[in-house]
Order: structure tokens, then C-alpha cells, then sequence
């Protein structure tokens, strides 16, 4: 008998353990005697799932290759009130005496009916009005360099642990907490109800902040 170790394999062989491992399962299918074109259905079925998305597959749809949408509504609501809060700050440093006399009317109470009751709580000095504007600029500044900071950490962490991610939102909670006082303190408490600025006449002056405030 005429021994063939060391030969080369033939080359249909070599066609066959190719085909082998580009479609898993065949020798199962084949050892089995399953007809060619079973394993081949299975082959175009898994190619068809695969290209429309529905082969959810350890390499294909991983849990942590996809944002979740949960983390990504809450990082568009962090960026939102950033880029809100931000130029609202803008605003007011580029365009300073506009906003500021309608801040010195609230304080002064002085554009209010005359027969309201309430006057007394007037605050005239002009020192004062700086000074309450200028906090109202640097809160909204604050609270827009927290919450653009914190989405940032927070899209670095879109993909890691729940742990992690939930760490990546310390910024972006202290900037949505300091721009939640600004406008429930600052604007709807001291300005709406104890300055009565909803009662002025003529209206908020189309600032979209005290406007919404009385609304």
C-alpha cells in the first residue's frame, strides 16, 4: 500500500474544509445527510437577517455598542437647557441695558397698578439692580457651563456600566439644579409673586423668561 503522509491534500479537499468554515454548521448538516440546499437556505437566511438588522448577534447589536435611547433623551435634555441657559447669558452681556431696565422695574415695582397693595416690598436703589442683574448673568452663566460640561462626560460615558454613566452626570445634575433655582427661586418666587411683576402693566416687555413666569 503505497503511504500517503506528507502528501499534499487535493484540492477539492482543500475546497471542502474552505467551505467548511465559511458556512458553520455544514458538517453537522452533512454528516446527517441533510440535503445541500437546506444548509444553504440556512446561509442566505442568516445573510438576509443579518443585512436587515435583525441578526442580533454578539458582534452585531451588543448591549453596550448602542446608546440606549433612555441615555440619549437625558443627555438631549442636559444639552437643551446648556445651550438655553447659555445664551440667555449671552444675551444679556451683549445686549446689557435692555434687560436691565426691565429688571429695574421689577425691583422697583414702579410699572405695577397703583392700587396694589404690595408696592411697600419696592426695592428704588440702583446699586441693588446691578447687583441682582449681574447675579442673574453669572447664575445662568453657571448653570450653562455645568450642564455643556456634564453632557460632554456624559457622551463619554454613553457606552460604559450603569455605575459610570450615572457618575457622569454629577456636572450635569449641579448645572439643571442652579438653573432650576434660577428660574423657580429667582424668577417665579422673588420676581413673579414678591415683586408682583405679573401684575405690571404693559406686560413683561417680551422677555420670554418673565413672561413665562406669569404664565
Amino acid at each position: 500500500m503505497k503511504s500517503t503522509v506528507g502528501e499534499p491534500r487535493s484540492e477539492p479537499h482543500r475546497r471542502s474544509r474552505a467551505a467548511d468554515r465559511l458556512w458553520p454548521g455544514r458538517i453537522a448538516q452533512r454528516s446527517h445527510g441533510a440535503p445541500w440546499r437546506c444548509v444553504h437556505s440556512w446561509w442566505l437566511g442568516g445573510l438576509r437577517r443579518t443585512l436587515l438588522g435583525l441578526d442580533c448577534t454578539r458582534k452585531f447589536c451588543a448591549k453596550r455598542d448602542i446608546m440606549s435611547a433612555l441615555r440619549a433623551i437625558q443627555l438631549m435634555g442636559v444639552v437643551a437647557i446648556g445651550v438655553l441657559t447659555g445664551l440667555a447669558c449671552l444675551n444679556n452681556l451683549m445686549d446689557y441695558n435692555s434687560n436691565f431696565a426691565l429688571v429695574q422695574h421689577v425691583l422697583s415695582m414702579d410699572t405695577t397698578f397703583p392700587e396694589g397693595t404690595l408696592r411697600w416690598r419696592a426695592i428704588t436703589s440702583p446699586t441693588v439692580h446691578h447687583a441682582a442683574y449681574w447675579l442673574i448673568i453669572a447664575t445662568e452663566g453657571l448653570a450653562g457651563v455645568l450642564c455643556l460640561a456634564g453632557a460632554y462626560k456624559m457622551l463619554l460615558a454613553r457606552k460604559a456600566g450603569t455605575d459610570i454613566f450615572n457618575q457622569s452626570k454629577n456636572l450635569a445634575l449641579w448645572g439643571l439644579g442652579i438653573a432650576l433655582a434660577l428660574y423657580l427661586i429667582g424668577f417665579m418666587v422673588i420676581g413673579a409673586e414678591w415683586f408682583a411683576m405679573c401684575s405690571r402693566r404693559g406686560g413683561m416687555g417680551g422677555n420670554p423668561h418673565f413672561e413665562s413666569s406669569c404664565a
